[in-house]
């Protein structure tokens, strides 16, 4: 573990580097938390400073999530990934990259080479690369337009590939979990995003708040940066390694988004497909710590036979493709640069044609007021009906991909009542035709948003705070609701012991020091063990019935079937379990955690080092202020995902710009940096990043490095 660093160091190894190649009056300006604003006297500056800012502060980081989106983890982690690596190898994602080059018009192109340029300046100049090098064996490389495409593409991962997926029971479950595991820090599961309308805002103007949800990692998947240069003025969050910015802010508008869900892949049966149309793509692999080694993959016209790949087990006899509009050649770039420079929020829907992933609900306002919500991927045209089985047959393949649908073939969701547009993960537009997937967020975080913004006249920044920040669940509370009345009609008695009345008064919220959100969960995971135990489905539907917010509908279902004695029964393992956790007298924070450590502290023996710290966390499942989690039992159990970055804008003000992240911005292990915003996250305080040069003066006053 390396020693401590302290932040007037980390900017003298900037210093320490060479003078950069810009113009007079192009540099990058900090402040107290190691945030950096670009400040450029050309477009080409700005991406190259861009391009050192993002090194400077996560190039570790960068490399490694460059080879998981390549399938190169075995370079750095030995055989033990090597089937990990096949998997992610056989979605192509360096091939389309590389293809998806040739489709930048030449200004994104220029963009994207400016900004490696800057990486590539650092690299080579860097008096001391990141501890992840020596870690990891990394050799060095320079770094590429298409490694930014690589990264971006990765993260557009199809969500539904987890509960398809999770349905197959696997031949090396802990090799499955573990390619999951990769997807999931770097694919969008979910997030929350809200805009007020000026008629709604307490300033006159539009409010935008956006809180992604994503793998608990540090460094944070997010990095908070400015840009002013003759084209751009934005502040927001960028994905390392990729220049662009969502969510955002601009001197015209401000946006953000969630995760659509959207469905863009299919599983195919291709057992029957003429064999003269299964071709070979050969993958080479250096496996660090072994021999080297090769795998022939095989490739359709529907995409790679995934049936192949150890870590799943189909059924025998089948052969299974996979066809993802991610293994077709887009620009996924240049719309996100437009939105950067866009005079205004008119005709954003047509800025997303062409683009692809990841499929994004994307929720706008500009400073006139005009407000929208975009369906913004590229997916095949379905039918409305669910599909029946976990694959189609390429008939079916083909006559829902003949033909794909943009950002402007979909529709345009409803705007709700209340003026107020909100997306949570939830269908955006139920019940409508083409239908762009099935495996949603069940409504109570965007019905959480509205309930708390309706009750509002006027809406201001604090209360966008209050909604980031809350962590009541209706469904948990109706849940232990349906408990209680089952037990008072069977067990009534049962209501004189004060572990039930303590349960009997929670009030559905999951905060660090409530006692009922701890024993509610000891009664929820008993009844989900006694669900799984007893359920004539396979364990895997019902792990899915949870992920989906139906357990508590289905359980329910299931108890009420019941015959009398066993209603009983089953009440009193309930209550035992509730007993057993009232003795322990335990509050929510001390049974929630959050393991705050660098991503080397998952490894076994070693990471333990890399571990900073152990706080206690608040929120639940479908909190507003998501934090998933495993079930309870006596020993503490760790945060996994969910809200983890923040961005308020209010556009009545170019300097009305918010951020926080939890962690830090700064990726060097052992930099004061490196989680210092942990106690701003739980304080419920801000960053401001603002967009005016008098502004950004003032909170940005530390100027590095030197330039010629």
């Amino acid at each position: 573990m390396p020693e401590p660093v302290p932040g007037s160091v980390r900017l003298q190894q900037l210093e320490n580097l060479p003078a950069l190649p810009v113009e007079q009056g192009s540099h990058i300006r900090w402040n107290s938390h190691h945030v950096p604003y670009v400040i450029a006297r050309s477009d080409r500056d700005a991406a190259f400073l861009t391009g050192i800012a993002h090194a400077h502060l996560r190039l570790g980081q960068m490399e490694i999530l460059k080879r998981i989106a390549t399938g190169r983890l075995s370079e750095m982690a030995g055989p033990l990934a090597y089937d990990v690596d096949v998997a992610l190898r056989s979605l192509g994602v360096a091939q389309v990259s590389r293809e998806s080059v040739k489709l930048l018009p030449n200004e994104t192109k220029s963009w994207l080479h400016d900004f490696a340029r800057g990486v590539n300046f650092f690299k080579s100049n860097a008096k001391q690369l990141p501890h992840e090098y020596s870690v990891l064996g990394i050799e060095d490389e320079p770094w590429q337009v298409e490694d930014s495409l690589a990264l971006a593409r990765l993260a557009g991962a199809d969500i539904n590939w987890f509960a398809m997926l999770g349905l197959l029971k696997a031949k090396d479950q802990d090799a499955r979990q573990d390619f999951f595991n990769v997807l999931q820090v770097t694919a969008k599961w979910g997030s929350n995003s809200v805009v007020v309308p000026s008629g709604r805002s307490a300033s006159g103007a539009p409010l935008v708040a956006n809180d992604p949800h994503l793998g608990f990692t540090f460094p944070n998947f997010w990095l908070l940066s400015g840009i002013s240069s003759p084209s751009y003025n934005v502040v927001g969050m960028s994905v390392p390694g990729v220049p662009t910015f969502a969510p955002a802010r601009s001197g015209a508008f401000s946006w953000g988004g969630t995760n659509m869900r959207a469905w863009t892949s299919d599983f195919v049966d291709v057992t029957e497909i003429d064999k003269n149309e299964v071709g070979v793509r050969r993958e080479h692999f250096d496996i660090r710590w072994w021999f080297n080694d090769s795998e022939d993959l095989r490739i359709t016209p529907y995409g790679p036979i995934v049936s192949d790949l150890e870590v799943f087990d189909f059924p025998d006899g089948k052969d299974i493709a996979l066809r993802w509009t991610g293994m077709l050649p887009s620009d996924d770039i240049t719309p996100f640069l437009k939105l950067m420079r866009a005079p205004n929020g008119e005709n954003v829907r047509e800025l997303f044609k062409g683009y692809a992933l990841p499929a994004l609900n994307i929720l706008y306002a500009d400073i006139s007021g005009n407000v929208g919500h975009i369906l913004a991927t590229t997916l095949p045209k379905r039918l409305t009906a669910a599909p029946q089985a976990l694959w189609v047959s390429m008939k079916e393949s083909d006559e829902a991909w003949s033909r794909l649908l943009g950002s402007t073939d979909l529709p345009q969701p409803a705007t709700p009542k209340d003026g107020i547009l909100a997306s949570s993960n939830n269908d955006p537009i139920p019940g409508q035709s083409p239908r762009v997937g099935w495996f949603f967020s069940p409504p109570q975080r965007v019905d959480r948003i509205h309930e708390l913004l309706s009750a509002r006249e006027k809406i201001e920044v604090s209360d966008l705070v209050t909604l980031q920040t809350d962590v009541y669940s209706r469904q948990s509370y109706l849940f232990k609701e349906e408990f209680l009345s089952r037990v008072r009609e069977y067990l009534p008695e049962a209501f004189s012991q004060d572990e039930v009345k303590k349960l009997q008064s929670w009030n559905g919220e999951y905060t660090e020091s409530s006692e009922g959100a701890t024993l509610f969960e000891s009664v929820y995971g008993e009844l989900y063990g006694i669900f799984k135990d007893t359920e004539s489905e396979d364990e895997n539907i019902v792990s899915l019935y949870q992920r989906l917010g139906l357990f508590s509908r289905r359980f329910f279902e299931k108890f009420d079937g019941l015959k009398e004695a066993q209603k009983r029964e089953l009440l009193e393992e309930a209550l035992s379990a509730l007993r057993a956790e009232s003795e322990r007298d335990r509050r929510w924070g001390e049974v929630h955690r959050l393991r705050v450590g660098h991503l080397f502290s998952r490894i076994p023996f070693v990471g333990e080092r890399y571990l900073l710290d152990d706080l206690a966390a608040s929120g639940s499942r479908e909190t507003l202020m998501k934090s998933q989690h495993s079930l309870i039992d006596a020993k503490p159990h760790s945060a996994r995902f969910g809200s983890q970055s923040r961005h308020i804008s209010d556009l009545s003000s170019p300097d009305a710009n918010f951020f926080v992240l939890l962690g830090g911005q700064d990726g060097w292990i052992g930099s004061e940096h490196f989680q210092d915003q942990i106690i701003l996250w739980n304080k419920k305080e801000y960053l401001q990043m603002p967009l005016t040069e008098e502004k950004v003066k003032e909170l940005y006053p530390l100027v590095s490095p030197a330039t010629n």
